[in-house]
């Protein structure tokens, strides 16, 4: 695939001893989602992302980054100071989800070999994600082998990941995470019928509803209700938070306060479940969003004298996601790629009702971290 492979040699990928307490990356996590829900355009209301790979990209970039643009990474990628042992220990868990589910996380730094890499940066890449460099001439045989790359390790969910590189590219950091997942109450098919549902605008279309009855986590707020719907290998579950009222927008339900309200109240009823099927993907060049964000130094004046001794700057962001959900379960994937220069350019008493029948919001939650791997709103299933 590439011209040639670069990773520290004698350093070994951290092992955590102990429990690690992930809930500052997972706040972080939720935070960064929440931003990234109100900043991101979507035509059709409808919006896959994932934190969890922009984030965990962000982070190994961090590694050779100093100064201003270190902290600016950390602010706007709400990045905690135990960055390092959080994220190594996150990539650990994720290896074993539960039997039946799967989540696979990768990373890899394409490079040009005009690009001299610090070996401390490769030291820290190994130690921390396990991860090394591939050389690969830029920009035209780095752009097949890194869309080649994503589409082996989201499994051909995102073929084409990147449509083109600049001249003056050498440099990209991709993670990708894919998720297949079981439900562990799966929806029997010959229960599911097309029903209207209401879009935000008051306008009505078909969808293909899933129903199920069964108890299930349920919690209620001002203006919301919340479900988790829990995948068979009991790591990982969906929450699907329902606003309650026209003013209430569904991207608002991300926030991670509310986020964490709902996982406090989560108590267990009988709920009357009413939930779309739905196939979405979310194409995003987020390089405008993180300098909405506050993120300016990483492209304009960026210090990563800890990557590499040239001149070098983040030129471009972006992030693919897809999602489809069903009655046995769940298939998603989503990569980031950051692209750099060296120079610049009538129910039983205690039944609830829980009808997703107008756009909503989702989370799939790794469950032990609190991490969201997976975020979005679904404003249009059809």
């Amino acid at each position: 695939m590439s011209a040639g492979h670069l990773e520290a040699a004698d350093v070994e990928m951290v092992s955590p001893t102990g429990n690690q307490d992930l809930a500052d990356l997972a706040r972080g996590s939720r935070q960064l989602g929440h931003d990234l829900a109100i900043s991101l355009p979507s035509e059709d209301g409808n919006l896959v992302y994932s934190p969890a790979s922009l984030a965990l990209a962000f982070a190994m970039l961090r590694e050779g980054a100093g100064g201003d643009t270190a902290d600016e990474i950390d602010a706007v990628l709400h990045l905690p100071p135990s960055r390092q042992l959080d994220c190594n220990t996150l990539l650990r868990e994720l290896v074993e989800v539960g039997e039946g589910d799967t989540v696979e996380v990768n990373d890899a730094l394409f490079v040009d070999p005009s690009l001299a890499v610090e070996p401390g940066y490769l030291e820290q890449i190994k130690k921390w994600y396990g991860a090394g460099v591939e050389q690969t001439d830029f920009p035209g045989p780095a752009l097949g082998d890194i869309n080649s790359w994503v589409d082996d390790k989201t499994r051909g969910r995102i073929p084409k990941l990147i449509d083109q590189l600049d001249p003056e590219s050498v440099f990209a950091l991709v993670n990708t995470i894919y998720l297949k997942a079981t439900w562990d109450l799966e929806f029997d098919p010959t229960e599911t019928a097309d029903e209207l549902f209401t879009r935000a605008d008051g306008s009505t279309t078909t969808a293909t509803m899933m129903r199920q009855t069964h108890a299930l986590d349920y919690a209620k707020g001002a203006g919301w209700q919340a479900v988790r719907l829990d995948y068979a290998g009991g790591e990982l579950s969906m929450w699907v938070l329902l606003p309650q009222g026209p003013d209430v927008d569904p991207r608002d339900l991300l926030d991670a306060d509310l986020l964490a309200a709902a996982e406090s109240a989560f108590a267990s009823r009988n709920v009357d479940l009413s939930l779309p099927r739905w196939d979405t993907e979310t194409t995003a060049e987020l390089t405008d969003v993180l300098r909405q964000l506050g993120m300016t130094h990483t492209f304009d004046d960026g210090d990563f004298r800890l990557l590499t001794k040239e001149p070098f700057q983040v030129t471009q962001v972006v992030q693919q996601a897809n999602i489809t959900v069903g009655e046995k379960g769940t298939e998603a994937a989503a990569a980031t790629a950051i692209i750099g220069e060296t120079s610049a350019p009538a129910p039983p008493d205690n039944l609830v009702t829980f009808r997703a029948d107008h756009p909503f919001a989702f989370a799939i939650i790794h469950d032990r971290s609190g991490v969201p791997l997976f975020e979005g709103v679904v404003a249009d299933p059809s």
